[in-house]
């Protein structure tokens, strides 16, 4: 397994106003690594604003490309989306 500290960043874009926020969340990539309970409440309040936000829209970017960002965007799709699991992935 890697065992290396690794980033996730999630991005805000507001087309209507031509500005961007990030999000960085710092993590391991260790296997059983608590993703979720580390960091879903932060990761969260950032996606929602952008939910909230008309015209944003957001990226989900994980440097190391490993599974933190399909996690964070499959949870938001199932949480603030209101979708099931299959419909999210």
């Amino acid at each position: 397994t890697l065992q290396h500290p690794g980033k996730l960043l999630i991005f805000k874009i507001d087309w209507k106003r031509l500005e961007s926020f990030k999000k960085r969340v710092s993590c391991d990539d260790t296997e059983g690594y608590p993703m979720v309970p580390l960091h879903w409440e932060a990761c969260c309040e950032f996606l929602r604003s952008v939910q909230e936000t008309p015209m944003a829209r957001v990226v989900v970017h994980c440097v190391a490309g490993i599974n933190r960002s399909g996690l964070v965007a499959c949870a938001a799709c199932m949480v603030l989306g209101k979708m099931t699991l299959l419909e999210a992935l």
